[in-house]
């Protein structure tokens, strides 16, 4: 039994020619534990997610939460409902999820999963979780104006806007 280290590989038996030993079934259990043992069946780890346009924006936390799939993979979700105001024409970005899940981050830009501002009564934008110049800050590029939310379009942030995450990254 090598996992997590390394693939298990098994001796394939025939029907009719070969005795199943207990050894055989027990490898598999072995083999099964170790995965499951691996996998975890923990829940998510609650973070404490900072909002920023310009400056802090206060906001309430519905869920924030992060899971280890692996010892090198990381699965980070979010929704924020706002209850302050951004400054209009600013990046808005959210961090604050601890610094041992930090993403690895080849060059200046990662997209790491996606995101969702809603401006409430205006507009919904659809974007996608980018790290730009920084492991510990996403911020949210949307396609059809090729800049980032807050920028262009620009907008504040206002009291009800929601933002959504869902990313998955290889932690440094």
């Amino acid at each position: 039994m090598a996992y997590p280290t390394t693939i298990d590989s098994f001796t394939v038996n025939v029907d009719g020619v070969d005795y199943v030993l207990a050894a055989d079934v027990n490898e598999l259990q072995t083999a099964i534990v170790a995965a499951e043992t691996a996998l975890g069946i923990s829940a998510y780890t609650a973070w404490t997610p900072v909002i920023t346009q310009s400056g802090v924006v206060t906001h309430t936390v519905t869920f924030a939460g992060y899971k280890l799939l692996s010892t090198k993979m990381c699965h980070l979700i979010a929704n924020l409902v706002v209850t302050g105001a951004g400054t209009g024409a600013n990046v808005i970005t959210v961090s604050g999820w601890p610094s041992a899940i930090n993403p690895y981050q080849m060059g200046n830009y990662a997209a790491v999963g996606v995101g969702t501002v809603l401006d409430t009564g205006t507009n919904i934008y659809p974007a996608i979780a980018f790290l730009y110049n920084t492991a510990t800050a996403i911020q949210f590029h949307w396609q059809p104006t090729g800049n980032y939310l807050g920028v262009n379009p620009n907008f504040a942030l206002a009291n009800t806007d929601e933002i959504t995450l869902d990313c998955l990254w290889r932690i440094v």
